[in-house]
């Protein structure tokens, strides 16, 4: 892996646009290197963050599946089975 350039910005929040954001540039030399890297990446994210990325992707899925609709939620069905007593 090589860096080129360094910056000490901060990241950048998803709302914000004003921050400053990370222009480092890195090469790797195979596909397993960059997968490792980014696995390290996403490790080191807070678990709310990770969690409000992974809900993110999820809705966005959805909006890509179904994008006429705007959704918010997962749309199910809730239906409760009444099973004999054994």
């Amino acid at each position: 892996m090589e860096r080129v350039g360094d910056c000490c910005c901060t990241p950048a929040s998803a709302s914000a646009t004003n921050d400053m954001m990370n222009k480092a540039i890195v090469t790797y030399t195979s596909l397993d290197e960059m997968k490792a890297a980014e696995f390290l990446d996403w490790r080191a994210l807070p678990a709310h963050e990770r969690l409000r990325v992974a809900a993110e992707l999820t809705l966005a899925a959805y909006r890509m599946k179904e994008p006429a609709q705007d959704v918010r939620r997962i749309q199910r069905t809730l239906v409760h089975l009444q099973r004999p007593k054994r």
